[in-house]
């Protein structure tokens, strides 16, 4: 569950906009960094796990988020722990993603079930300030992921398009024998049609010379 908190911090990474937001992890509320992505879910999953495989890092599923533990980021290489969730955005068909980033400072979020009273009183966890450049950093690994995936479709799509050509092709040389077999057939039935025609002329001029000469003296004459 997601709310979004009216909050007037933004900043622009590759024309899409930051911003923070309330996110629920492991029964707490923490504070999270938000961000758009025109790629899927699915591209953006590899993408970040290859952005911090880099960084020697893997990653570990717990409860919706994919924690990354003691990420070292922006000049100084401050360590920092990164729990994210890519939801889809919009419907299906769009590929869109929202990415949902909590970055703390290391050890900040345990993974542990939080006892009645840490629930009571909250979490007062702060988002690291160089957080938000992780998206920045993360830009490339999601462009690439995003160019292969189209690549990939754009050569079944090249593949499926192969094969209807040599299903064609295929049709039209079965097509070209059976015309072929037709036009012979064609010939010899043409040529028994003139053949038959000959005969056909034949007893009736022979049918014409009887009907002119009967015997004489037939009964009935």
């Amino acid at each position: 569950m997601l709310m979004v908190l009216a909050l007037p911090w933004y900043c622009l990474v590759q024309a899409q906009t930051v911003s923070t937001a309330v996110v629920e992890y492991n029964g707490l509320k923490y504070p999270a960094y938000v961000q758009t992505v025109d790629a899927t879910p699915e591209v953006v999953n590899t993408a970040l796990t290859e952005f911090f495989a880099t960084k020697g890092i893997k990653g570990k599923e717990h409860r919706g988020f994919t924690i990354f533990r003691n990420v070292p980021v922006g000049e100084g290489n401050e360590p920092v722990d990164v729990f994210v969730r890519v939801e889809r955005d919009g419907k299906k068909t769009e590929e869109k993603s929202k990415v949902i980033k909590i970055v703390t400072r290391p050890g900040a979020i345990s993974e542990d079930k939080p006892s009645k009273e840490a629930r009571a009183l909250g979490s007062n966890v702060v988002l690291a300030a160089s957080g938000a450049m992780l998206f920045e950093s993360m830009s490339p690994h999601v462009t690439k992921h995003s160019y292969l995936r189209d690549l990939s479709l754009q050569e079944v799509e090249v593949k499926r398009a192969e094969k209807k050509l040599a299903d064609l092709q295929s049709d039209k040389a079965k097509l070209e024998k059976q015309l072929e077999k037709l036009k012979a057939e064609l010939e010899a039935t043409n040529q028994a049609i003139t053949d038959q025609t000959g005969e056909v002329g034949k007893l009736k001029s022979a049918l014409d010379v009887k009907k002119a000469s009967p015997p004489a003296n037939l009964p009935g004459n």
